[in-house]
């Protein structure tokens, strides 16, 4: 299991986490299942909630206090979304198809 991934923010790394917590953040703030990033190239909104709470995730295992405020996500973003999107699968496994387990309806 990865522990962190680091996102290079104004001369700053900043950890970040796909983790339990970061996923019940995003869920509760969306109303979505994580499934829903299959499909970030319509849903791209999507990256600010699970970005924010990442970051909270990755302090935590850091055991360092969070100094980003929520508002300064969409800014993150702006300069790091390809490097965010890039590493935030690697903390799933996948099955052969290349989707997330769970994401594909079972018939």
């Amino acid at each position: 299991m990865i522990g962190v991934e680091y996102l290079s923010y104004k001369d700053k790394k900043l950890p970040f986490r796909i983790s339990f917590i970061a996923i019940a953040g995003f869920q509760k703030e969306t109303k979505l299942t994580i499934a829903a990033l299959d499909d970030i190239g319509n849903n791209i909104f999507l990256l600010e909630p699970l970005c924010y709470y990442a970051l909270e995730a990755g302090y935590l295992y850091e055991g360092k206090k969070m100094d980003i405020r929520r508002q300064e996500v969409r800014q993150i973003l702006d300069i790091c979304w390809i490097d965010f999107t890039e590493k935030i699968y690697k903390f799933f496994p996948t099955d052969v198809s290349g989707k997330i387990p769970g994401s594909v309806k079972k018939k």
